[in-house]
């Protein structure tokens, strides 16, 4: 019998804006489709799809508590974090590059 588990690799990076760091899971599952896919623009898709992907981090907020990964507290990451956390992503990469223009 063939066994159906959660095979993405996961990766842990160093954010260079706020210095978080995080651990990510390089894919997506079925089950994350529907929750990105309820989202009604391309930037809280965005935010939502990169909730999916984070398996932990280390960000705080001002009392010392840790965040939960939810698209309110990933909304709060900037630009550049943002980005870093897409280029490091291979199965983002590996869409793009299959994709026809």
């Amino acid at each position: 019998m063939t066994v159906l588990k959660d095979s993405r690799v996961t990766k842990s990076l160093i954010l260079p804006e706020s210095g978080i760091a995080v651990k990510i899971k390089d894919g997506l599952l079925a089950k994350d489709l529907e929750t990105i896919e309820a989202e009604k623009s391309d930037f809280r898709k965005m935010i939502a799809m990169i909730t999916r992907i984070i398996e932990d981090w280390n960000a705080e907020n001002e009392n010392g508590e840790k965040l939960p990964i939810d698209i309110n507290s990933v909304g709060l990451l900037g630009f550049t974090d943002l980005k870093f956390i897409q280029d490091s992503l291979s199965f983002l990469k590996d869409f793009l590059v299959k994709t026809p223009n």
